[in-house]
């Protein structure tokens, strides 16, 4: 108890000098008069008295002792009213930082905080306003004496939390258990305080003093630390238990950090028009935060279909040329707070990418492009640019419909990067519905089985513009062996109809879609299997037969696109007719029902096995005569008739019969090809083409040819010279027509819009 009743005494005695005369006897009378008794005592240091009070101790009797100590202690006090003034201490005191670490000694140290005994060293910490304070550490955990920790108001005269030993809070290792460790939670309002450091009586010595704060922020510390928002990209935060250093309001905030070059693209777009659950606020500072640039609460419509929320914020802002450092707070209308999205988007494209408005598949928007954008490169009309998210997981035929645009129109499809382009499409080229204009667009594209986002644009070709239906078909894309693993079984004398629209598009060569039907075949069938769509087709269909070969691949076995007179004269021109002879093998193969390029609508698909013919030929039927007789003997007997007799016998000359069955055979070959040759000038001289049509012709060496408008008459043909050779001149004068030259061949007089593609891999001429 003796160190305790020595402090009380010291502070007792402190006020009462003079008073020993009127003491009254009993136990404190002596003690409290020693201070009197001392006399010149009084002008000495402690240490001095000290010294002199050890070499006195053995002649001093045990009440004598406790005198001297308590002199001791009043020196100290003494020592503190004629020193330094705790107001003057106060106002030199070092600053203690937040996540900062010093040294120092308490050697020669003051002593003018209340309650202590020892030399002190003091510091001053500064605490900055937070909504949501945590606490803060402060230790001597290397001290080499018996340290204490002490924590002040601003004014040093009440003591707030101390701690003398760390009980633990120092951990293991070298640390002493007599150091100390202050845990202390600040109040939300900030202020100014002070900590000393000091030993447990009269101990002192050097330490390391360490201050833990993560909270504790300047504004210069917020700035420092505030994250960086780049170009083109999107950034989720909370401004709740946020910092209120920029925003100057009641609502806590969130800094985010801009660092502009000059070659960033101009003008700049910062939004919370993603996510909000809150009305937010965008200020824009300069570097050191100390001036607010521009402001925005509410975006006025800025953000366009991007919410529905009025309360969103918007900034558009054009930094100067020579760029620089600038913060963004994202704060709330006045006390509000919550989640937020921030976009920061620069440049024209970057912005009309962020602000493009969704599509999804089956969706049919209506709109306008006048007044449009444009930011993307090639052309000066302007642009209607839309946003689509693939959630990936799935591939997917993706089709898009500007058919009924009301001006020629243009559709692009670009990466989520909006610069490079994927697909496009000026014209539709006979994919659009009858009745369409030739200038409309339809593109088609797989989208990969990939999470991705990619940008529809909608502009005019050249510079015009006007409006627009956009209509976006989605169909899940799948491999042969997937796309054929339930198609239904067919076999001969079947007879199926069915439409391809709506069908798969797995096959190569061509976008139209396709139905499959199953066929399977035993071994050794000697008969050709005929396929037809002659009976009912309202497109330009195209039949193919498939094998499968390894786990998704598609072997084509034949095919067959326009039926070339096979079919009855009453079928559709365009029209198939297969005739394929299956190996003797067997097997299971795959019909597909499609159209020519994009071509699709209604059919009827037919299946027939003809047996084939033996190998011995039997000599073609002759015409029936009148009512001949024969008679048993052999020797026919024929009545008088005008039409001619027939003087063979039963039994026919072998020699005979060859001969007459070869010139039968002669005459029915120049027959039928006359009838070709007949039926080709007729089919190429005669008759008004339409529709999607393909020519193909043979080997040609040095022949001038002209097509003009009855031949071709339309756009979109497309005529295909296989087998093209020598030095030819193809003459056109129909719009939009193709040729594919395989030979070296000079095209001439190509009037408007014509076009001349070499398959060789030459330079095309227009």
């Amino acid at each position: 108890l003796f160190p305790r009743d020595l402090r009380i005494l010291a502070v007792k005695f402190q006020g009462h000098t003079g008073k020993c005369a009127g003491a009254r006897a009993g136990r404190w009378s002596a003690l409290s008069c020693a201070r009197a008794r001392a006399g010149p005592v009084l002008r000495l240091q402690p240490s001095i008295y000290a010294n002199n009070l050890g070499r006195n101790m053995k002649s001093c009797r045990p009440h004598c002792v406790v005198k001297r100590l308590l002199v001791l202690g009043i020196l100290v006090q003494i020592e503190r009213a004629h020193g330094q003034s705790l107001a003057q201490v106060l106002a030199t005191a070092e600053s203690l930082t937040c996540n900062s670490t010093l040294s120092g000694t308490t050697v020669g140290g003051t002593s003018v905080l209340p309650l202590g005994s020892s030399p002190e060293r003091i510091y001053r910490v500064v605490v900055h306003p937070t909504p949501t304070p945590t606490q803060v550490e402060f230790d001597t955990c290397q001290a080499n004496f018996d340290s204490r920790l002490r924590l002040f108001n601003s004014n040093g005269t009440v003591q707030i939390a101390a701690n003398d030993d760390h009980n633990g809070a120092c951990g293991g290792g070298s640390a002493s258990s007599v150091v100390s460790h202050l845990t202390w939670t600040p109040p939300s309002s900030g202020g100014v305080f002070f900590l000393v450091v000091e030993g447990f009586l009269f101990s002192s010595g050097t330490y390391t003093l360490t201050m833990s704060c993560p909270y504790i922020i300047t504004l210069a510390n917020t700035l420092a630390s505030a994250p960086t928002i780049p170009c083109s990209s999107t950034v989720t935060g909370t401004t709740i238990g946020g910092t209120r250093m920029l925003s100057g309001g009641l609502s806590p905030e969130q800094i985010y950090r801009i660092d502009v070059s000059p070659t960033t693209g101009r003008p700049l777009q910062i939004d919370t028009c993603g996510e909000a659950s809150f009305d937010t606020y965008l200020r824009l500072y300069d570097a050191n935060g100390s001036t607010e640039i521009i402001r925005n609460d509410d975006h006025s419509s800025r953000c366009g279909g991007r919410t529905s929320s009025s309360t969103r914020s918007h900034i558009l802002w054009t930094p100067p040329l020579n760029g620089g450092t600038f913060f963004v707070s994202v704060a709330g209308f006045l006390t509000s707070s919550g989640n937020f999205t921030l976009t920061l988007s620069c440049g024209g494209l970057q912005i009309a990418l962020v602000n493009a408005p969704p599509i999804t598949c089956g969706t049919t928007i209506v709109g306008n492009t006048v007044n449009g954008t444009d930011v993307l490169p090639g052309g000066t009309s302007p642009e209607q640019i839309f946003r689509m998210e693939l959630i990936g997981g799935i591939a997917l035929g993706i089709e898009f419909d500007a058919c009924e645009a009301s001006f020629d129109s243009l559709l692009q499809l670009y990466g989520s990067s909006g610069t490079q382009l994927i697909a496009s499409n000026d014209n539709h080229r006979g994919e659009c519905a009858l009745g369409a204009s030739r200038v409309g667009s339809y593109l088609e594209w797989n989208a990969p089985a990939t999470r991705n986002t990619v940008f529809l644009n909608i502009e005019g070709v050249g510079a015009v513009s006007g409006r627009f239906n956009l209509t976006v078909t989605c169909a899940v894309n799948v491999t042969f062996p997937e796309a054929v693993a339930a198609a239904p079984t067919i076999g001969c004398g079947s007879t199926v109809s069915n439409s391809t629209v709506g069908g798969t598009n797995v096959l190569f060569g061509g976008t139209s879609p396709e139905r499959f039907y199953r066929i399977d075949v035993p071994p050794s069938m000697p008969t050709p299997i005929t396929f037809d769509t002659c009976g009912s087709v309202n497109f330009d269909s195209l039949l193919r037969v498939f094998s499968i070969t390894g786990s998704n691949g598609a072997v084509l076995e034949t095919s067959n696109d326009n039926h070339g007179g096979r079919c009855a004269p009453s079928a559709h021109n365009s029209a198939s007719h297969l005739v394929w002879m299956p190996p003797s093998i067997g097997g299971t193969f795959y019909i597909s029902v499609e159209g020519f390029e994009s071509a699709r609508g209604n059919f009827t698909l037919s299946v027939s096995c003809t047996p084939a013919p033996t190998s011995a030929p039997t000599a073609p039927t002759r015409a029936p005569t009148a009512t001949p007789t024969v008679t048993p003997t052999g020797q026919p007997t024929v009545s008088p008739t005008a039409i001619p007799t027939d003087n063979t016998s039963n039994t026919p000359d072998a020699s005979a019969s060859d001969s007459s069955s070869a010139a039968q055979q002669w005459w029915l070959w120049v027959i039928i090809l006359l009838s070709v040759a007949l039926m080709g000038s007729l089919f190429l001289l005669a008759k008004k083409k339409t529709g999607d049509d393909r020519l193909e012709m043979g080997v040609m060496q040095e022949d001038n040819i002209a097509f003009d408008n009855p031949l071709y008459e339309g756009e979109g043909r497309q005529t295909n010279w296989s087998k093209a050779e020598g030095d030819d001149t193809i003459h056109f004068e129909a719009d939009e027509d193709t040729i594919t030259d395989a030979g070296s061949n000079n095209l001439d007089t190509l009037p408007r819009n014509d076009a001349y593609v070499d398959i060789q891999g030459r330079t095309a001429s227009p």
